[in-house]
């Protein structure tokens, strides 16, 4: 496990036996749940199930790591699972935990809808569910396009932690393009670097600075990119440079 955290760069190619074989030595929340963060991202479904498998086996046979399967273990539980033994009530009352945890996308989806169910969610009270809050579906987002806080719903959604999954950004980017007047800018640089091309054209200099910022840090999320665009914020950056030569 030790030299699996190591390699990094190399862990979208690990083969279903690599994950089935892993040695544990000690279980540590301290050295491990950073690593495992990371895995969750980069991990296909099936190779993030045999990883947990792989763990879940582990903490059995050191059952002082209770706190540890809480807050690193989860994201890892599979989806079937989790939606037998988690209840309404149950995320409810452990919101002020399940709000920080790096959830999948599908995890989301599901622990928002069981709150959705259970409570009246506004668009200020969203804020209070956290990570939880990328779950909310299109049809929730719409609700609250007229809302005077809509400008500070979309704010806080483009800026949570792991990125936007594509349905969520697809509903935010129709909505922008229904209300042209919306200020782009209020967006997130990692949400505004996927903006449709239109739309990156009507950011700010102060704002598109900010997504090449972004771009140079988290290079894979600009290789994740269609082509088009990269182009286009290729050009930017050539651009930026001449202006502003460091």
């Amino acid at each position: 496990m030790e030299k699996l955290c190591r390699l990094k760069p190399l862990h979208s190619g690990l083969s279903p036996a690599v994950l089935r074989d892993l040695q544990w030595a000690e279980i540590s929340e301290a050295v491990y749940c950073q690593c495992w963060r990371t895995l969750l991202t980069e991990l296909k479904p099936g190779h993030r199930a045999m990883l947990y498998n792989a763990m879940q086996e582990a903490l059995h046979r050191d059952t002082r790591n209770t706190t540890l399967q809480l807050n690193c273990l989860l994201p890892f539980v599979p989806l079937r699972e989790l939606m037998q033994t988690m209840s309404a009530e149950i995320i409810s009352r452990s919101i002020s935990v399940y709000r920080d945890i790096d959830w999948s996308p599908h995890q989301t989806q599901f622990l928002f809808s069981k709150i959705h169910e259970f409570l009246n969610i506004t668009s200020k009270s969203v804020r209070d569910l956290g990570h939880i809050a990328g779950g909310m579906s299109c049809d929730f987002l719409k609700l609250w396009t007229n809302d005077t806080d809509f400008v500070e719903l979309l704010q806080f959604v483009s800026e949570l932690p792991g990125g936007t999954r594509p349905a969520l950004r697809k509903c935010i980017i129709e909505e922008l393009r229904r209300q042209p007047k919306l200020d782009l800018n209020i967006l997130s640089s990692a949400f505004s670097a996927t903006l449709p091309v239109t739309m990156i054209e009507r950011l700010s200099n102060t704002s598109l600075r900010a997504i090449l910022d972004h771009v140079q840090a988290q290079f894979a999320d600009f290789l994740r990119l269609p082509h088009y665009k990269q182009t286009n914020l290729a050009e930017k950056a050539l651009t930026e440079l001449v202006k502003h030569p460091k």
